[in-house]
């Protein structure tokens, strides 16, 4: 309904208190910032759909490593939100003395992996792409979810990295340091990062 000049409506608009926001609470600008961070991350991503998530990695290390076991603490976190899986591909399979010749392989196997999972959204870790942010990886479970991928694969390369057809074949390519990583630590790295970008999916406090 409009309000007319003169309209009783009208007359209770006009004589409004001219003061009445000075007047709002005087501590209500000093809310939690994290609080206010987690409602509007709620807002930004709304319901993702839980992806289930599948870590391609090229490595030796055994399960007893450090590395791997600190990793395996956050997957298990991870999975409180979707389902987790590792396939683990030999390096240099063929025990190859050109590094190219091990590299080609291990693509071979990679390549297979990526095929084996139709319907998946594959991201590739490499130096030459584009730099990762926890936002952009809370950016990526989120565009998983809205391409309707059956899955999400993260494709961790083993010490001399992924070919041009590995980096061809993925929907996009991110590094996780501007620095050249250990496979371990980029192992380390990877599961941490998945989990903090689904905190920051479901507006949790985990990040700041």
């Amino acid at each position: 309904m409009v309000d007319t000049p003169g309209s009783p409506q009208a007359h209770a608009h006009a004589h409004a208190h001219p003061h009445a926001h000075a007047h709002a609470h005087p501590h209500a600008h000093q809310r939690s910032p994290t609080l206010l961070q987690t409602a509007a991350t709620a807002r930004q991503y709304g319901a993702v759909r839980p992806v289930p998530i599948t870590i391609v990695t090229i490595t030796s290390n055994q399960k007893k490593d450090p590395a791997v076991v600190y990793a395996s603490e956050w997957l298990e976190k991870l999975a409180r939100y979707t389902k987790v899986e590792q396939v683990t591909i030999k390096p240099n399979p063929l025990n190859a003395k050109d590094p190219e010749q091990a590299k080609a392989e291990e693509s071979r196997r990679v390549l297979a992996a990526i095929q084996k999972s139709s319907g998946a959204y594959a991201v590739c870790l490499d130096e030459r792409g584009e730099d990762a942010t926890s936002e952009s990886m809370a950016d990526i479970l989120e565009k998983a979810s809205d391409s309707g991928a059956t899955s999400l694969l993260f494709l961790l390369g083993g010490p001399f990295g992924h070919t041009k057809e590995v980096r061809d074949a993925a929907d996009q390519t991110v590094r996780l340091s501007r620095c050249v990583l250990n496979h371990a630590v980029a192992s380390v790295v990877l599961s941490e990062q998945l989990y903090r970008a689904w905190t920051i999916v479901r507006g949790e406090p985990y990040h700041h």
